[in-house]
């Protein structure tokens, strides 16, 4: 019985530890931040992860590859990590990491809009207006914040953090063309190493972090690496284990926590404050996300009521 029980709640651990970890990744970028350049830092996070991860390359390539698929392999790490990466960067240069958390919850809404405009996958009214609501409450969020210490421009900073979303929405739509002919260990890698030589220029123009002040600058040594080694993979094997248990609409449901406990590190790490404004703004996009994939509990009710009557 506790064998059976444990197996149940593994992959519940799993989930839970990959959104926290994914939620900690923009308070460790804004730590990295104090002492270390957006270029540098995402190359040392790809080199960090591609040490991790190269060696897993050649066995999980996969044996169903096409001669085309260089083209979408392309297309995807153009997508991520080289224009997600570099957006989100300069995003956090420029806004909080709370704010950025929130916005980050439009990314599945706009998979599933796109999926249909260019896949043509069916979007729901249901969906599409989750999107919208999202959308007004991240312009909300945008424009009801005043720059802070923590983020200097909103505008700027909340623009940049989504668009960095819909390059991610463009690279889960590259996946899919790709028809799950390579591993994900694979894909990983040959992420990372796309992302060393895009990054590289940038890093080297922009200089490594000075180590003769280690004393002041560890902190934002050990966030680089964390995000290379914990978020960039520790996060991904977590969500894909669990991925293997459950259902990937019940793996998906986890992924709104991510705002909610992005906000709630800001504040106990950064000791970021949002105006009450924007706290109401942040509970505009999750009932935008939460009404997209049905998890406002009076839908169930109101379809109950119809049937009734």
């Amino acid at each position: 019985m506790a064998s059976s029980n444990n197996t149940r709640l593994m992959p519940v651990f799993a989930l839970l530890a990959a959104v926290l970890l994914w939620s900690s990744s923009f308070v460790g970028m804004k730590i990295a931040l104090r002492e270390v350049a957006p270029l540098t830092i995402i190359w040392l996070r790809l080199f960090f992860a591609t040490l991790v991860v190269l060696p897993m390359l050649r066995r999980d390539m996969g044996a169903n590859r096409k001669p085309g698929d260089w083209k979408w392999l392309l297309l995807v790490a153009f997508f991520q990590p080289c224009l997600y990466f570099t957006l989100e960067s300069y995003a956090l240069q420029y806004t909080s990491a709370s704010e950025a958390g929130t916005i980050s919850a439009t990314m599945p809404l706009m998979v599933a809009v796109l999926a249909a405009l260019f896949l043509g996958e069916r979007a729901s009214l249901t969906m599409v207006t989750g999107l919208v609501i999202s959308c007004a409450g991240v312009a909300w969020l945008t424009l009801a914040g005043a720059p802070t210490e923590a983020g200097p421009n909103p505008v700027l900073g909340n623009s940049l953090e989504f668009a960095a979303m819909v390059a991610a929405a463009g690279y889960t739509l590259g996946l899919r063309k790709l028809e799950g002919r390579y591993g994900a260990w694979a894909l990983t890698a040959l992420q990372c190493f796309a992302g060393l030589i895009w990054f590289l220029p940038g890093a080297l123009v922009s200089g490594l972090p000075d180590l003769s002040s280690v004393s002041t600058s560890w902190p934002s040594l050990l966030a680089v690496v964390y995000m290379g080694v914990f978020v960039s993979l520790g996060a991904f094997w977590c969500y894909n284990y669990a991925l293997a248990h459950v259902p990937a609409g019940r793996a998906s449901a986890y992924i709104n926590m991510v705002p909610v406990l992005s906000l709630l590190l800001g504040w106990l790490v950064l000791e970021e404050r949002l105006a009450p404004t924007q706290y109401a703004a942040c509970a505009v996009v999750l009932v935008g996300v939460c009404l997209s994939q049905e998890l406002v509990p009076w839908r169930g009710r109101l379809r109950a009521a119809r049937a009734v009557v």
